[in-house]
């Protein structure tokens, strides 16, 4: 299956998926939230596969959620479906049947770091940081981070 936002890659039984937004330093929009689900389903049909390593393109993990998304004044539905989406990518995470390794270089931070938590190991370079930045952005943390 064609990726818009994602680049998965097998070699082996290693699955490679790549957050693949590097313009927004791979902050998290409906469609990438939409295409790691469908990802997960991928890959947990194939018997093969044993092992999903999750990592981000161009020197960064994950920003969180694509704050550009999230425009004043929009209906709370929009809300709720960002919200929704992203429960559904933190649950499948956390239930995937196989071992999901977080390779972290860069920023992990708000929904980025709640989603490096999901897996089941995480592995970070010398560059990696964590953050947890809700709170300035005035929201409260969700997917797992309170």
């Amino acid at each position: 299956m064609g990726y818009e936002t994602l680049i998965v890659e097998k070699v082996g039984a290693v699955v490679t998926v790549t957050l693949n937004r590097p313009q927004a330093r791979n902050a998290l929009d409906l469609v990438m939230r939409r295409e790691l689900v469908g990802a997960l389903d991928d890959i947990e049909s194939d018997a093969s596969a044993r092992v999903v390593v999750l990592t981000g393109a161009g020197g960064h993990f994950c920003a969180g959620g694509d704050v550009k998304s999230m425009q004043p004044g929009s209906a709370a539905a929009d809300g709720r479906e960002r919200v929704v989406a992203l429960n559904r990518l933190v649950m499948r995470l956390v239930e995937f049947p196989r071992p999901v390794i977080a390779m972290v270089d860069g920023f992990a931070v708000g929904a980025g770091c709640n989603l490096a938590l999901c897996c089941d190991m995480i592995v970070a370079s010398d560059r990696a940081r964590f953050g947890e930045v809700f709170a300035r952005i005035g929201l409260v943390p969700d997917g797992g981070g309170s």
